[in-house]
């Protein structure tokens, strides 16, 4: 069952020096606490979603399970192809 995620930002926020003693279970961003979107979901919201949210990307949940990830890196890829 997925619990959560855990990124760059969570780790940023615990001082360096508890690193070694942490436990992902810790600092992780529980479900409950993120912006997600479904797969039927339009390009537009996930655009809205990822400018609201504080990470850097949304999970794509369908049926409690992550089946992938929208973020700012694909968002510059597919603006980057559509430029050229």
């Amino acid at each position: 069952t997925f619990r959560g995620i855990i990124g760059t930002d969570n780790v940023r926020r615990i001082p360096r020096a508890e690193w070694s003693m942490r436990r992902v279970g810790d600092v992780m961003t529980l479900r409950e606490h993120l912006q997600s979107l479904d797969p039927d979901d339009t390009a537009a919201h996930a655009l809205t979603q990822l400018a609201i949210t504080e990470s850097g990307e949304l999970a794509v949940i369908e049926t409690g399970q992550v089946i992938g990830f929208f973020g700012q890196d694909e968002l510059s890829r597919y603006l980057k192809l559509k430029a050229e």
